[in-house]
């Protein structure tokens, strides 16, 4: 997924685009990145139900201050 956008996202610093990685489990991503030095701006979290379907994202910056972020869809708790 590629959100591209001309406004001030308040995650995105400088503004614009975010790219978004989908990963299986984005816990598991999250522990994996951050062990390997990344900084997130936000830890996973849910932003959406779709239905049947959770999707959960989290937030961090590579080294050009770029906004990134992790992606990943979950069975909806009942």
């Amino acid at each position: 997924r590629l959100a591209l956008s001309t406004s001030s996202a308040p995650m995105s610093k400088p503004p614009g685009s975010i790219v978004y990685y989908p990963v299986d489990d984005i816990a598991v991503a999250n522990v994996e990145l951050e062990s390997r030095g990344a900084e997130f701006l936000q830890g996973p979290h849910r932003v959406a139900v779709l239905g049947e379907v959770e999707i959960w994202m989290a937030c961090f910056e590579d080294t050009e201050g770029n906004t990134l972020a992790l992606t990943s869809e979950k069975p909806a708790s009942k």
